[in-house]
């Protein structure tokens, strides 16, 4: 995750939303997304994950986690 992703998910305007990607078609299992939206509109996907969730509730918990850990990373630049 590069430095301006993280900026992204720590300004208190973004709109970040944790979501599903999709189900591989071989393996049955769940890839995740962080995706940034504007004014209610999908504007682009800021990280994705490889499909390894058994479920679409479990990618969005483990991608919730991911946002709560970036948010609480001190980012200041000295």
């Amino acid at each position: 995750m590069t430095l301006y992703t993280a900026l992204v998910i720590q300004n208190p305007s973004s709109d970040i939303r944790c979501e599903p990607y999709g189900q591989h078609k071989e393996t049955g299992k769940w890839s995740g997304a962080i995706n940034l939206y504007h004014d209610g509109v999908f504007h682009t996907t800021l990280v994705s994950s490889e499909p390894t969730f058994e479920s679409p509730e479990a990618t969005v918990a483990c991608m919730e986690d991911v946002v709560k850990q970036v948010k609480s990373l001190d980012l200041a630049v000295a």
